[in-house]
């Protein structure tokens, strides 16, 4: 349960960087840039579930977009309280919270995006996978209709895209997922969210018992979470590469990996790495 808190906390975190500054046009505005402050504070606290200090300040964020009067900022304070619902597990109220910012006419798409971003991802914990569905299309025809694909956009449909493909999978809908995850690859600029694609393809072509293929989009996973020293991950990789390995029975490069997810393995699943090596030593 902690390595899958661990993936989904670093999803989010991966998804908000490319997009914290969609309500942020006005970046001079000395207000606008606290209002930031506030919110990124909120959310990093979330991150790390310090819940109390996270409400505070998002309160504070709320209260000066309120003092502001701008629509965009409010709702998306309003976001930032829904998130932080969601991490505590109050799915119902986050979802109350973010169904007043879609309906709110006075909010731009950029921010609606968001609100069907957080619903995609709160419909997905609860495994209700084609609610789901449903939010990450609604972004990518939103996007689509504004025919608009900066460099931040481009990053929010790839984490769209993503999302669509791992919900496919888990409907079993196998060809359905290769093609977001490859739509995904294609728009993606954060390099360890590519990585982290290229694994959960070698989860796929595991699934469908194509280990070879597995190995290789694991390989390309590894490659550029090592460049990027990305630990929270690599352990992962090399324990799925020692997976594989074992089931193409190669022995040798089983153990390499495993030894190698036994280093710097904060995050890993020490318990699966030390069973490979007992097996296979």
């Amino acid at each position: 349960m902690y390595f899958l808190v661990i993936v989904t906390l670093s999803q989010s975190l991966l998804v908000f960087s490319q997009k914290d500054k969609i309500a942020f046009q006005d970046s001079e505005n000395p207000l606008h840039k606290r209002v930031k402050k506030y919110i990124r504070k909120a959310y990093d606290d979330g991150l790390e579930k310090k819940f109390d200090s996270a409400t505070y300040y998002f309160e504070k964020a709320f209260q000066l977009s309120k003092e502001i009067n701008n629509p965009d900022l409010i709702a998306y304070s309003k976001l930032i309280q829904a998130r932080i619902l969601y991490w505590q597990a109050n799915t119902d109220e986050a979802k109350l919270i973010a169904s007043k910012v879609l309906v709110n006419n006075l909010v731009k798409d950029s921010i609606k995006v968001s609100a069907h971003f957080l619903y995609g991802e709160i419909y997905s914990y609860e495994k209700s996978y084609i609610e789901s569905l449903q939010h990450y299309l609604i972004i990518e025809e939103i996007i689509t209709k504004n025919k608009i694909l900066s460099k931040r956009d481009s990053s929010r449909i790839a984490a769209s895209f993503y999302r669509i493909g791992k919900i496919q999978f888990e409907l079993k809908n196998t060809d359905k997922a290769k093609t977001y995850f490859n739509k995904a690859l294609l728009l993606v600029k954060n390099e360890n969210f590519k990585s982290y694609i290229l694994f959960q393809m070698a989860t796929l072509y595991e699934d469908i018992e194509n280990t070879p293929q597995a190995i290789s989009y694991s390989l390309e996973a590894t490659k550029i979470a090592s460049k990027n020293k990305w630990q929270l991950m690599l352990p992962t990789y090399y324990a799925g590469l020692s997976k594989y390995y074992i089931k193409e029975n190669k022995g040798d490069s089983a153990i390499y990996y495993s030894k190698k997810g036994l280093h710097n393995n904060t995050y890993c699943r020490l318990n699966w790495l030390n069973a490979i090596l007992e097996k296979d030593i």
